[in-house]
Protein backbone atom coordinates (compact mmCIF):
# COMPACT_ATOMS: atom_id res chain seq x y z
CA UNK A 1 0.00 0.00 0.00
CA UNK A 2 1.52 3.39 -1.30
CA UNK A 3 1.96 6.59 1.33
CA UNK A 4 -1.02 8.44 1.46
CA UNK A 5 -1.00 11.74 1.09
CA UNK A 6 -3.89 13.02 2.89
CA UNK A 7 -3.65 17.08 1.89
CA UNK A 8 -2.93 17.99 -1.45
CA UNK A 9 0.06 20.54 -2.20
CA UNK A 10 -0.97 24.14 -1.46
CA UNK A 11 -0.66 25.49 -4.98
CA UNK A 12 -3.48 23.30 -6.30
CA UNK A 13 -5.98 23.08 -3.50
CA UNK A 14 -8.72 24.80 -3.97
CA UNK A 15 -11.09 26.71 -0.79
CA UNK A 16 -13.89 23.99 -1.34
CA UNK A 17 -11.55 21.13 -1.79
CA UNK A 18 -10.03 21.94 1.76
CA UNK A 19 -13.43 20.37 3.74
CA UNK A 20 -13.32 17.61 1.71
CA UNK A 21 -9.64 16.88 2.42
CA UNK A 22 -10.12 17.44 5.96
CA UNK A 23 -12.95 15.37 5.89
CA UNK A 24 -10.82 12.35 4.77
CA UNK A 25 -8.25 13.33 6.92
CA UNK A 26 -10.45 12.75 10.11
CA UNK A 27 -12.21 9.55 8.28
CA UNK A 28 -8.38 8.08 7.55
CA UNK A 29 -7.03 9.18 11.19
CA UNK A 30 -10.12 7.87 13.33
CA UNK A 31 -9.51 4.02 10.87
CA UNK A 32 -5.62 3.96 11.47
CA UNK A 33 -5.32 5.15 14.70
CA UNK A 34 -8.17 3.12 16.17
CA UNK A 35 -6.54 -0.09 15.29
CA UNK A 36 -8.14 -0.83 11.58
CA UNK A 37 -4.30 0.16 10.42
CA UNK A 38 -3.53 -3.99 10.00
CA UNK A 39 -0.20 -5.22 11.28
CA UNK A 40 2.10 -2.59 12.76
CA UNK A 41 5.19 -1.52 11.29
CA UNK A 42 8.47 -0.16 12.48
CA UNK A 43 7.55 3.56 10.72
CA UNK A 44 5.15 5.85 11.74
CA UNK A 45 1.52 5.57 11.48
CA UNK A 46 0.88 9.09 11.26
CA UNK A 47 3.47 11.75 9.42
CA UNK A 48 1.75 15.71 10.24
CA UNK A 49 3.99 18.54 7.98
CA UNK A 50 3.20 21.73 7.09
CA UNK A 51 2.10 24.60 8.58
CA UNK A 52 2.98 25.59 12.16
CA UNK A 53 4.27 22.59 14.55
CA UNK A 54 5.38 23.82 18.17
CA UNK A 55 7.22 20.72 19.69
CA UNK A 56 7.17 23.78 23.00
CA UNK A 57 10.17 24.32 25.01
CA UNK A 58 12.59 26.91 25.56
CA UNK A 59 11.54 27.59 21.89
CA UNK A 60 8.95 29.46 19.32
CA UNK A 61 10.78 27.95 16.50
CA UNK A 62 8.36 25.28 14.71
CA UNK A 63 9.24 22.34 13.33
CA UNK A 64 8.97 20.57 9.63
CA UNK A 65 7.24 17.40 10.90
CA UNK A 66 6.58 15.23 13.68
CA UNK A 67 5.90 11.21 13.53
CA UNK A 68 3.50 9.57 15.77
CA UNK A 69 3.55 5.76 16.23
CA UNK A 70 1.30 4.04 17.99
CA UNK A 71 0.62 6.49 21.11
CA UNK A 72 3.77 7.89 20.60
CA UNK A 73 5.79 10.98 19.09
CA UNK A 74 7.81 8.96 17.39
CA UNK A 75 10.37 11.77 15.99
CA UNK A 76 10.12 15.60 15.81
CA UNK A 77 12.59 17.06 13.18
CA UNK A 78 12.38 18.62 9.15
CA UNK A 79 10.38 17.56 6.52
CA UNK A 80 13.22 15.03 4.91
CA UNK A 81 13.99 13.72 7.65
CA UNK A 82 10.63 12.60 9.05
CA UNK A 83 9.39 11.97 5.40
CA UNK A 84 12.09 9.74 4.94
CA UNK A 85 10.62 7.54 8.19
CA UNK A 86 7.56 6.98 6.00
CA UNK A 87 6.29 3.31 5.10
CA UNK A 88 3.86 2.10 2.54
CA UNK A 89 1.89 1.84 5.59
CA UNK A 90 2.38 5.60 6.55
CA UNK A 91 -0.64 8.02 6.42
CA UNK A 92 0.46 11.40 5.70
CA UNK A 93 -1.27 14.69 6.92
CA UNK A 94 -0.47 18.28 4.87
CA UNK A 95 -1.22 21.18 6.93
CA UNK A 96 -1.70 24.42 5.47
CA UNK A 97 -2.50 27.59 6.99
CA UNK A 98 -3.30 25.17 10.54
CA UNK A 99 -1.19 25.22 13.44
CA UNK A 100 0.09 21.95 16.09
CA UNK A 101 0.77 22.02 19.71
CA UNK A 102 0.71 20.02 22.47
CA UNK A 103 -2.70 19.52 24.09
CA UNK A 104 -3.67 21.58 26.73
CA UNK A 105 -3.76 20.64 30.50
CA UNK A 106 -6.63 22.16 32.81
CA UNK A 107 -5.49 22.21 36.09
CA UNK A 108 -9.64 22.10 38.02
CA UNK A 109 -12.79 21.83 36.06
CA UNK A 110 -15.57 19.71 37.00
CA UNK A 111 -16.42 17.86 33.79
CA UNK A 112 -19.85 16.19 34.71
CA UNK A 113 -20.96 19.94 35.85
CA UNK A 114 -19.69 20.82 32.24
CA UNK A 115 -22.03 18.48 30.30
CA UNK A 116 -24.72 18.73 33.32
CA UNK A 117 -25.32 22.54 33.08
CA UNK A 118 -25.31 22.53 29.34
CA UNK A 119 -28.31 21.11 28.58
CA UNK A 120 -29.70 22.81 31.56
CA UNK A 121 -33.75 23.47 30.70
CA UNK A 122 -33.82 26.35 33.18
CA UNK A 123 -30.63 28.80 32.58
CA UNK A 124 -30.68 31.69 34.57
CA UNK A 125 -27.48 33.55 33.30
CA UNK A 126 -28.69 36.46 31.35
CA UNK A 127 -30.84 37.35 35.02
CA UNK A 128 -29.92 40.64 35.76
CA UNK A 129 -32.29 40.83 38.76
CA UNK A 130 -34.04 39.12 41.45
CA UNK A 131 -37.25 39.28 39.92
CA UNK A 132 -36.48 38.35 36.38
CA UNK A 133 -34.94 35.14 38.46
CA UNK A 134 -38.46 35.16 39.85
CA UNK A 135 -40.49 35.52 36.63
CA UNK A 136 -38.11 32.64 35.03
CA UNK A 137 -38.66 30.31 37.96
CA UNK A 138 -42.54 30.94 37.88
CA UNK A 139 -42.85 29.87 33.79
CA UNK A 140 -40.68 27.07 34.73
CA UNK A 141 -42.98 25.46 37.16
CA UNK A 142 -46.04 26.17 35.12
CA UNK A 143 -47.82 22.65 34.77
CA UNK A 144 -45.16 20.84 37.26
CA UNK A 145 -46.18 18.18 39.61
CA UNK A 146 -45.79 18.84 43.63
CA UNK A 147 -43.35 16.07 44.01
CA UNK A 148 -41.14 16.95 40.68
CA UNK A 149 -37.99 19.12 41.36
CA UNK A 150 -37.47 22.14 40.14
CA UNK A 151 -33.88 22.82 38.86
CA UNK A 152 -32.10 25.58 37.62
CA UNK A 153 -28.41 27.37 36.81
CA UNK A 154 -26.46 29.79 36.39
CA UNK A 155 -27.83 32.81 39.08
CA UNK A 156 -25.39 35.30 39.64
CA UNK A 157 -26.47 37.84 42.54
CA UNK A 158 -23.31 40.15 41.62
CA UNK A 159 -25.35 41.11 38.28
CA UNK A 160 -28.45 42.50 40.44
CA UNK A 161 -29.16 45.81 41.77
CA UNK A 162 -28.93 44.81 45.05
CA UNK A 163 -25.93 42.36 45.02
CA UNK A 164 -26.68 40.16 48.26
CA UNK A 165 -26.97 36.15 48.68
CA UNK A 166 -30.59 35.46 48.70
CA UNK A 167 -33.02 33.41 50.69
CA UNK A 168 -35.77 31.13 50.47
CA UNK A 169 -38.40 33.13 50.72
CA UNK A 170 -38.24 34.86 47.09
CA UNK A 171 -38.09 31.39 45.75
CA UNK A 172 -41.62 30.38 48.28
CA UNK A 173 -43.02 33.42 46.84
CA UNK A 174 -43.25 32.47 43.40
CA UNK A 175 -43.36 28.18 44.04
CA UNK A 176 -44.20 27.19 47.37
CA UNK A 177 -45.94 23.97 46.51
CA UNK A 178 -42.56 21.75 45.25
CA UNK A 179 -38.97 21.95 45.80
CA UNK A 180 -36.89 24.12 43.73
CA UNK A 181 -33.19 24.08 43.95
CA UNK A 182 -31.19 27.13 41.84
CA UNK A 183 -27.47 26.70 41.51
CA UNK A 184 -25.14 29.58 41.20
CA UNK A 185 -23.18 30.00 38.05
CA UNK A 186 -20.14 28.49 40.10
CA UNK A 187 -22.24 25.53 40.55
CA UNK A 188 -21.31 24.77 44.55
CA UNK A 189 -23.88 27.28 45.80
CA UNK A 190 -27.42 26.63 45.77
CA UNK A 191 -30.41 28.22 46.40
CA UNK A 192 -33.75 26.83 47.64
CA UNK A 193 -36.91 27.27 48.04
CA UNK A 194 -38.53 25.88 52.35
CA UNK A 195 -39.84 22.77 50.35
CA UNK A 196 -36.38 21.57 48.77
CA UNK A 197 -35.14 22.71 52.12
CA UNK A 198 -37.42 20.52 54.08
CA UNK A 199 -36.95 17.63 51.77
CA UNK A 200 -33.18 16.98 52.32
CA UNK A 201 -31.61 15.91 55.39
CA UNK A 202 -28.93 18.90 56.53
CA UNK A 203 -28.68 18.02 60.28
CA UNK A 204 -25.27 18.39 61.19
CA UNK A 205 -24.06 18.88 57.75
CA UNK A 206 -21.48 22.01 57.00
CA UNK A 207 -21.77 24.48 54.61
CA UNK A 208 -26.05 25.72 55.75
CA UNK A 209 -25.85 29.49 55.62
CA UNK A 210 -27.83 30.22 58.95
CA UNK A 211 -29.22 33.70 59.70
CA UNK A 212 -28.36 35.84 62.71
CA UNK A 213 -30.97 33.91 64.62
CA UNK A 214 -29.64 30.71 63.36
CA UNK A 215 -32.51 29.76 60.64
CA UNK A 216 -31.65 28.01 57.32
CA UNK A 217 -31.61 30.74 54.82
CA UNK A 218 -32.38 28.72 51.83
CA UNK A 219 -28.20 29.08 50.84
CA UNK A 220 -25.95 25.93 50.90
CA UNK A 221 -22.30 25.76 50.00
CA UNK A 222 -19.78 23.31 49.64
CA UNK A 223 -20.08 19.78 51.73
CA UNK A 224 -24.01 20.73 51.79
CA UNK A 225 -24.13 21.02 47.97
CA UNK A 226 -22.64 17.72 47.54
CA UNK A 227 -25.23 15.96 49.80
CA UNK A 228 -27.87 17.96 48.42
CA UNK A 229 -27.10 16.48 44.90
CA UNK A 230 -27.30 13.54 46.22
CA UNK A 231 -30.75 13.74 47.95
CA UNK A 232 -32.23 15.27 44.28
CA UNK A 233 -34.37 12.19 42.58
CA UNK A 234 -34.02 11.34 38.83
CA UNK A 235 -30.04 11.47 38.91
CA UNK A 236 -29.03 8.12 38.75
CA UNK A 237 -26.00 6.60 37.29
CA UNK A 238 -26.56 6.46 33.71
CA UNK A 239 -27.85 10.27 34.02
CA UNK A 240 -24.26 11.21 35.54
CA UNK A 241 -22.27 9.38 33.05
CA UNK A 242 -23.95 10.63 30.07
CA UNK A 243 -23.23 14.20 31.75
CA UNK A 244 -19.52 13.35 32.46
CA UNK A 245 -19.08 11.76 29.26
CA UNK A 246 -20.76 14.93 27.46
CA UNK A 247 -18.41 17.35 29.98
CA UNK A 248 -15.20 15.10 28.89
CA UNK A 249 -16.30 15.65 25.29
CA UNK A 250 -16.76 19.10 25.58
CA UNK A 251 -13.10 19.64 26.63
CA UNK A 252 -11.41 17.72 23.86
CA UNK A 253 -13.39 20.11 21.86
CA UNK A 254 -11.54 22.96 23.13
CA UNK A 255 -8.31 21.65 22.39
CA UNK A 256 -7.91 19.93 25.89
CA UNK A 257 -6.26 16.23 25.95
CA UNK A 258 -5.77 16.26 29.99
CA UNK A 259 -7.50 17.59 32.68
CA UNK A 260 -7.71 17.80 36.63
CA UNK A 261 -11.21 16.85 38.54
CA UNK A 262 -12.38 19.36 41.26
CA UNK A 263 -12.91 16.85 44.20
CA UNK A 264 -14.87 14.13 43.75
CA UNK A 265 -16.91 11.36 46.18
CA UNK A 266 -17.01 7.72 45.46
CA UNK A 267 -20.19 7.56 43.24
CA UNK A 268 -18.24 10.24 40.95
CA UNK A 269 -15.43 8.11 40.58
CA UNK A 270 -17.01 5.30 40.12
CA UNK A 271 -18.18 6.78 36.68
CA UNK A 272 -14.98 8.05 35.62
CA UNK A 273 -13.58 4.13 36.12
CA UNK A 274 -16.99 3.32 34.23
CA UNK A 275 -16.16 5.13 31.44
CA UNK A 276 -12.78 4.22 30.93
CA UNK A 277 -13.87 0.40 31.07
CA UNK A 278 -15.95 1.13 28.29
CA UNK A 279 -13.11 2.52 26.66
CA UNK A 280 -14.69 5.62 26.55
CA UNK A 281 -12.22 8.38 28.27
CA UNK A 282 -11.54 11.28 25.41
CA UNK A 283 -9.17 12.72 27.41
CA UNK A 284 -6.50 11.88 30.17
CA UNK A 285 -8.26 12.49 33.63
CA UNK A 286 -6.32 12.79 36.75
CA UNK A 287 -8.26 12.11 39.64
CA UNK A 288 -8.83 14.23 42.90
CA UNK A 289 -10.66 12.83 46.21
CA UNK A 290 -12.63 14.16 48.32
CA UNK A 291 -11.36 13.91 51.70
CA UNK A 292 -14.34 11.73 52.57
CA UNK A 293 -13.94 9.59 49.89
CA UNK A 294 -9.63 9.02 50.09
CA UNK A 295 -9.50 6.69 52.75
CA UNK A 296 -12.14 3.90 51.40
CA UNK A 297 -11.88 4.36 47.59
CA UNK A 298 -9.50 2.40 45.36
CA UNK A 299 -8.34 3.54 41.60
CA UNK A 300 -6.65 0.98 39.37
CA UNK A 301 -4.68 3.70 37.61
CA UNK A 302 -5.19 3.50 33.47
CA UNK A 303 -2.90 4.78 30.96
CA UNK A 304 -5.92 7.51 30.98
CA UNK A 305 -7.06 7.61 34.50
CA UNK A 306 -4.60 8.67 37.44
CA UNK A 307 -4.94 9.06 41.17
CA UNK A 308 -3.66 12.98 41.44
CA UNK A 309 -4.44 14.15 44.61
CA UNK A 310 -6.58 14.29 47.71
CA UNK A 311 -8.42 17.99 47.05
CA UNK A 312 -10.80 20.56 48.24
CA UNK A 313 -12.31 23.63 48.35
CA UNK A 314 -12.00 26.24 50.71
CA UNK A 315 -14.03 29.33 49.95
CA UNK A 316 -16.22 30.44 47.48
CA UNK A 317 -16.01 33.69 45.08
CA UNK A 318 -15.79 37.58 46.29
CA UNK A 319 -19.17 38.48 44.05
CA UNK A 320 -21.31 36.34 46.47
CA UNK A 321 -18.48 37.49 49.91
CA UNK A 322 -17.94 33.82 50.41
CA UNK A 323 -14.40 34.01 49.93
CA UNK A 324 -12.24 33.64 53.35
CA UNK A 325 -10.60 37.26 54.11
CA UNK A 326 -8.79 38.48 57.77
CA UNK A 327 -10.70 41.59 57.02
CA UNK A 328 -14.57 42.38 56.84
CA UNK A 329 -15.25 43.27 52.94
CA UNK A 330 -15.48 46.54 51.57
CA UNK A 331 -19.00 47.08 51.08
CA UNK A 332 -20.51 44.37 53.46
CA UNK A 333 -19.54 43.77 57.03
CA UNK A 334 -18.45 39.98 56.76
CA UNK A 335 -15.31 38.45 56.65
CA UNK A 336 -16.35 35.22 53.98
CA UNK A 337 -17.16 31.94 55.12
CA UNK A 338 -14.71 29.56 54.52
CA UNK A 339 -16.27 25.86 53.70
CA UNK A 340 -13.07 24.11 55.94
CA UNK A 341 -12.01 24.68 59.34
CA UNK A 342 -7.69 24.45 59.76
CA UNK A 343 -8.52 21.12 61.47
CA UNK A 344 -10.41 20.21 58.31
CA UNK A 345 -7.57 20.64 56.06
CA UNK A 346 -4.88 18.99 58.69
CA UNK A 347 -6.79 15.94 58.54
CA UNK A 348 -6.72 15.98 54.47
CA UNK A 349 -2.94 16.28 54.93
CA UNK A 350 -2.94 13.41 57.03
CA UNK A 351 -5.20 11.49 54.44
CA UNK A 352 -3.19 12.55 51.52
CA UNK A 353 -0.12 11.25 53.16
CA UNK A 354 -1.56 8.03 54.44
CA UNK A 355 -2.39 7.55 50.87
CA UNK A 356 0.86 8.56 49.60
CA UNK A 357 -0.47 10.97 47.05
CA UNK A 358 -0.37 15.32 47.14
CA UNK A 359 -2.86 17.60 48.70
CA UNK A 360 -4.41 20.14 46.28
CA UNK A 361 -6.35 22.81 47.63
CA UNK A 362 -8.64 25.22 46.05
CA UNK A 363 -8.53 28.85 47.82
CA UNK A 364 -9.61 32.67 46.98
CA UNK A 365 -9.40 34.57 49.97
CA UNK A 366 -6.24 35.21 51.96
CA UNK A 367 -7.86 33.46 54.99
CA UNK A 368 -8.24 30.67 52.93
CA UNK A 369 -5.01 30.93 51.35
CA UNK A 370 -2.97 30.75 54.90
CA UNK A 371 -5.12 28.00 55.80
CA UNK A 372 -4.21 26.07 53.06
CA UNK A 373 -0.62 26.93 53.01
CA UNK A 374 -0.46 25.73 56.85
CA UNK A 375 -2.22 22.09 55.79
CA UNK A 376 0.08 22.00 52.61
CA UNK A 377 3.29 22.48 54.48
CA UNK A 378 2.45 19.22 56.51
CA UNK A 379 2.06 17.00 53.27
CA UNK A 380 4.68 14.64 51.84
CA UNK A 381 4.14 15.01 48.50
CA UNK A 382 4.47 18.46 46.38
CA UNK A 383 0.95 19.87 46.51
CA UNK A 384 -0.91 22.07 44.52
CA UNK A 385 -2.61 25.66 45.46
CA UNK A 386 -5.50 26.42 43.02
CA UNK A 387 -6.56 30.24 42.73
CA UNK A 388 -4.77 32.06 45.61
CA UNK A 389 -6.77 35.56 43.85
CA UNK A 390 -6.09 37.69 46.92
CA UNK A 391 -3.17 36.23 48.73
CA UNK A 392 -1.41 36.99 52.38
CA UNK A 393 2.06 38.74 52.15
CA UNK A 394 4.58 36.74 52.13
CA UNK A 395 3.27 33.92 51.06
CA UNK A 396 5.22 33.00 47.82
CA UNK A 397 7.97 31.97 50.75
CA UNK A 398 5.73 29.75 52.02
CA UNK A 399 5.31 28.57 48.70
CA UNK A 400 8.64 27.85 47.56
CA UNK A 401 9.83 25.83 50.57
CA UNK A 402 6.86 23.26 49.95
CA UNK A 403 6.97 22.88 46.54
CA UNK A 404 4.24 23.93 45.60
CA UNK A 405 2.32 24.82 42.12
CA UNK A 406 0.00 27.49 42.02
CA UNK A 407 -2.55 26.95 38.94
CA UNK A 408 -4.59 30.74 38.05
CA UNK A 409 -8.16 31.17 37.03
CA UNK A 410 -7.92 33.90 34.84
CA UNK A 411 -11.38 33.78 33.42
CA UNK A 412 -12.13 34.38 37.15
CA UNK A 413 -10.40 37.66 37.07
CA UNK A 414 -12.12 38.25 33.89
CA UNK A 415 -15.30 38.00 35.65
CA UNK A 416 -14.26 39.44 39.13
CA UNK A 417 -12.71 42.61 37.72
CA UNK A 418 -15.28 44.44 37.83
CA UNK A 419 -16.39 44.51 41.05
CA UNK A 420 -12.69 43.64 43.18
CA UNK A 421 -12.14 47.40 44.30
CA UNK A 422 -15.85 47.48 45.50
CA UNK A 423 -15.75 44.06 47.44
CA UNK A 424 -12.22 44.40 48.72
CA UNK A 425 -11.01 48.26 48.31
CA UNK A 426 -8.33 49.60 46.01
CA UNK A 427 -5.32 48.67 48.63
CA UNK A 428 -6.72 44.53 48.82
CA UNK A 429 -7.88 44.91 45.25
CA UNK A 430 -4.42 45.84 44.14
CA UNK A 431 -2.52 42.60 45.95
CA UNK A 432 -5.40 40.50 43.81
CA UNK A 433 -4.04 38.54 40.97
CA UNK A 434 -0.43 39.23 40.84
CA UNK A 435 0.34 36.64 38.69
CA UNK A 436 4.27 38.27 36.69
CA UNK A 437 5.01 38.07 40.79
CA UNK A 438 3.90 34.63 40.75
CA UNK A 439 5.79 33.29 37.98
CA UNK A 440 8.94 35.71 38.62
CA UNK A 441 9.23 33.72 41.93
CA UNK A 442 9.98 30.23 40.31
CA UNK A 443 7.32 29.01 41.81
CA UNK A 444 5.92 26.06 39.62
CA UNK A 445 2.42 27.25 38.07
CA UNK A 446 -0.44 26.12 35.70
CA UNK A 447 -3.83 27.51 34.44
CA UNK A 448 -7.13 26.15 35.55
CA UNK A 449 -10.46 27.18 33.99
CA UNK A 450 -12.81 26.21 37.05
CA UNK A 451 -15.10 25.44 33.78
CA UNK A 452 -18.36 25.25 34.37
CA UNK A 453 -18.04 28.20 36.79
CA UNK A 454 -16.04 30.12 34.36
CA UNK A 455 -16.10 29.66 30.37
CA UNK A 456 -13.96 27.00 29.32
CA UNK A 457 -11.94 28.93 26.57
CA UNK A 458 -8.35 28.04 26.91
CA UNK A 459 -7.41 30.99 24.41
CA UNK A 460 -9.35 33.68 26.37
CA UNK A 461 -7.84 32.62 29.29
CA UNK A 462 -4.20 33.15 27.69
CA UNK A 463 -5.22 36.52 26.28
CA UNK A 464 -6.32 37.19 30.00
CA UNK A 465 -3.38 36.84 31.40
CA UNK A 466 -1.23 38.43 28.85
CA UNK A 467 -3.65 41.80 28.19
CA UNK A 468 -5.07 41.83 31.33
CA UNK A 469 -8.43 42.45 30.38
CA UNK A 470 -11.41 40.59 29.75
CA UNK A 471 -13.60 39.58 26.52
CA UNK A 472 -15.00 43.23 26.96
CA UNK A 473 -11.80 44.76 26.85
CA UNK A 474 -12.21 45.82 30.41
CA UNK A 475 -10.76 47.56 31.43
CA UNK A 476 -9.10 49.07 28.13
CA UNK A 477 -5.69 49.82 29.80
CA UNK A 478 -5.54 46.61 31.68
CA UNK A 479 -5.89 45.76 35.28
CA UNK A 480 -2.28 46.76 36.99
CA UNK A 481 -0.70 45.58 33.13
CA UNK A 482 2.38 45.47 34.79
CA UNK A 483 1.10 42.16 36.08
CA UNK A 484 0.55 40.45 32.50
CA UNK A 485 2.23 37.22 31.44
CA UNK A 486 3.71 37.14 27.72
CA UNK A 487 1.35 34.44 25.48
CA UNK A 488 4.25 32.75 24.37
CA UNK A 489 4.69 31.96 28.59
CA UNK A 490 0.89 31.10 28.96
CA UNK A 491 0.77 28.82 26.04
CA UNK A 492 3.48 27.17 27.52
CA UNK A 493 1.45 26.75 31.16
CA UNK A 494 -1.41 25.34 28.99
CA UNK A 495 0.34 22.12 28.20
CA UNK A 496 0.87 21.14 31.59
CA UNK A 497 1.63 21.79 35.35
CA UNK A 498 5.44 22.55 37.10
CA UNK A 499 8.55 24.32 35.87
CA UNK A 500 9.18 25.17 32.20
CA UNK A 501 12.01 23.49 31.42
CA UNK A 502 13.92 23.47 27.90
CA UNK A 503 12.53 20.14 27.27
CA UNK A 504 10.30 19.71 24.45
CA UNK A 505 6.81 18.31 25.19
CA UNK A 506 6.55 17.19 21.68
CA UNK A 507 9.50 14.61 21.86
CA UNK A 508 10.58 11.22 21.03
CA UNK A 509 8.89 9.29 23.41
CA UNK A 510 6.45 11.48 24.94
CA UNK A 511 2.34 11.08 24.30
CA UNK A 512 1.03 11.66 21.03
CA UNK A 513 -1.41 14.28 22.66
CA UNK A 514 -1.82 17.21 20.17
CA UNK A 515 -4.38 19.67 18.80
CA UNK A 516 -4.82 20.92 15.18
CA UNK A 517 -5.64 24.57 15.49
CA UNK A 518 -7.32 26.13 12.30
CA UNK A 519 -4.54 29.25 13.12
CA UNK A 520 -1.23 29.81 14.37
CA UNK A 521 -1.31 31.81 17.67
CA UNK A 522 2.73 32.26 18.04
CA UNK A 523 2.78 33.79 14.49
CA UNK A 524 5.05 37.43 14.22
CA UNK A 525 1.30 38.78 12.77
CA UNK A 526 -0.58 36.77 15.36
CA UNK A 527 -3.43 39.14 17.65
CA UNK A 528 -6.13 38.97 19.96
CA UNK A 529 -8.48 38.48 17.43
CA UNK A 530 -6.39 35.83 15.37
CA UNK A 531 -6.49 33.83 19.10
CA UNK A 532 -10.42 34.28 19.31
CA UNK A 533 -11.57 32.93 16.07
CA UNK A 534 -8.77 30.54 15.84
CA UNK A 535 -10.63 26.86 16.01
CA UNK A 536 -9.96 23.04 17.24
CA UNK A 537 -10.13 20.84 14.07
CA UNK A 538 -8.60 17.48 14.98
CA UNK A 539 -8.05 16.88 19.14
CA UNK A 540 -6.02 13.66 19.25
CA UNK A 541 -4.90 11.48 22.20
CA UNK A 542 -2.93 8.64 22.61
CA UNK A 543 -2.43 8.78 18.83
CA UNK A 544 -6.50 8.13 18.77
CA UNK A 545 -8.64 10.98 17.61
CA UNK A 546 -11.02 12.09 19.93
CA UNK A 547 -12.41 15.19 18.73
CA UNK A 548 -13.21 16.09 14.87
CA UNK A 549 -14.53 19.38 13.51
CA UNK A 550 -17.46 19.24 11.17
CA UNK A 551 -16.03 20.98 8.11
CA UNK A 552 -18.26 19.53 5.45
CA UNK A 553 -22.23 19.25 5.81
CA UNK A 554 -23.17 16.00 3.76
CA UNK A 555 -26.33 15.61 1.68
CA UNK A 556 -29.39 14.08 3.87
CA UNK A 557 -31.29 13.06 0.68
CA UNK A 558 -30.89 13.57 -3.40
CA UNK A 559 -30.54 17.02 -3.37
CA UNK A 560 -29.71 18.60 -6.44
CA UNK A 561 -25.64 18.37 -7.41
CA UNK A 562 -25.33 15.99 -4.65
CA UNK A 563 -23.11 13.17 -5.74
CA UNK A 564 -23.73 9.39 -4.57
Amino acid sequence: MPALNLMTPRASRSAGSTFVLWALVVWGLASLLSGCGGAPSEGPDLVITGGAIYPIGDSDSPVGALAIRGDSILAVGSRAEILALATDDTQVMELDEECVLPGFFDAWIDPLALGRWSEASLDLRLATTLEEVQAMVRNASAGGSGNEWLLGWGWNEALWPDPVLPTHESLDAVVADRPVVLFRRAGKVAWLNRTALESVDLADQDGVVLSSTGIPTGILIGEAVDALDASIPGINPQQRQEWLSSGLHMAAAMGLTSVATAPLDAAAIEDYVALEREGMLPVRVRLRLSPGSAESVEVMEKPLLELAAVGARIDGPFTARLAALDEPYDDVPTEGLPQLSPEALSQAAEIANARGIPLHLHAQGDRAVASALEALAQADHAGMLVGADLPPSGWLESARNIDLTVALVPLRFAHDVYWLEQRLGQTRAERSHRWREIVASGVAWAIASDAPAYPLEPFEGILTLTTRRNAEGYPASGWYPDQGIGRSLALRATTGPGRFSPDAVLAPGAPADIVVWSEDPLAPEADDDTLRRTEVLLTIVAGRVVYSRALVDLPTGNESGSQK
